[in-house]
């Protein structure tokens, strides 16, 4: 009854331009987050399993900060009911003299040398919210999605390859691509005809084959409507993730986290 209830759909009374009587939204925006991630690849020598080194993409290879575009939308398809997709995607690359020996999997990059790189990440989101509390400016919705995140690796150089004892041009490339369940909360409130505040949190924390980890990303923005279906909004995305990854393509762990202001346009419909 509950459910049936919730689920009345709008018919007419969608409302292009009102966040909680629209159908459709799609946001567009770019931003340029800082992003730190730290990674570990463990090889194998001989049979035997050689602790990769721990270090800091950005900083030991050389990366800076770029402008990215971010893409959300949602289809409400019941009043209290909505399907959300989200897509960002980072790809740098960058070439740098190491400052450390630097382990990567059977390469051993010695001090000094000069590595090449390549350093793609992508996140793409999808997701189901119920709006359980609902009312003329307001709503508070759980959130149940997946998050599908793909970090590639790839470095070039000097190195010695396995238990080599000197070095050879050598390339090791590394991905780890998997989906993780996330729930978490949205809520937004409406506080004027133009203007409203719409905040969401999402976490995981669990242990699925072939990871183990945690995840959590907070975005909080503020929208001006400044007209029936076009809007203008500004906000901060903070997002983290810990993963401890044993597959075939990688073993090892990866830490990333970016956080950013946002801007972006918004169009209802």
């Amino acid at each position: 009854m509950l459910l049936g209830s919730a689920g009345t759909a709008l018919g007419s009374d969608y409302e292009s331009g009102d966040p909680i009587r629209d159908q459709f939204r799609v946001d567009l925006g770019g931003y340029a987050p800082v992003t730190s991630t730290t990674i570990r690849l463990d090889g194998t020598v001989g049979g035997v399993r050689v602790p990769g080194t721990t270090f800091d993409v950005e900083r030991e290879l050389g990366y800076r900060s770029k402008s990215l575009f971010r893409a959300d939308a949602y289809w409400r398809f019941f009043r209290h009911h909505k399907l959300m997709v989200s897509y960002f995607r980072n790809d740098r690359d960058a070439s740098k003299s190491i400052n450390e020996t630097l382990q990567f999997g059977n390469l051993r990059f010695p001090v000094g040398v000069g590595i090449n790189s390549r350093f793609d990440t992508r996140l793409l989101q999808a997701a189901y919210e119920w709006d359980f509390l609902q009312g003329k400016h307001y709503f508070l919705g759980a959130i149940i999605g997946i998050h599908d995140l793909k970090f590639n690796l790839a470095l070039s150089g000097a190195a010695y390859v396995s238990n080599s004892a000197t070095t050879a041009s050598a390339y090791r490339e590394a991905s780890v691509d998997g989906p993780l369940p996330v729930v978490g909360l949205h809520g937004l409130w409406r506080f004027n005809p133009k203007f409203y505040i719409d905040a969401q949190y999402q976490y995981f924390q669990a242990s699925i084959s072939p990871y183990s980890g945690h995840l959590s990303d907070a975005i909080v923005s503020a929208v001006w409507q400044a007209s029936k279906h076009v809007g203008l909004g500004a906000g901060y995305d903070a997002f983290g993730a810990g993963l401890r990854v044993d597959s075939s393509r990688f073993i090892g762990d990866v830490r990333w986290r970016y956080g950013g202001v946002r801007i972006f346009l918004t169009g209802s419909f």
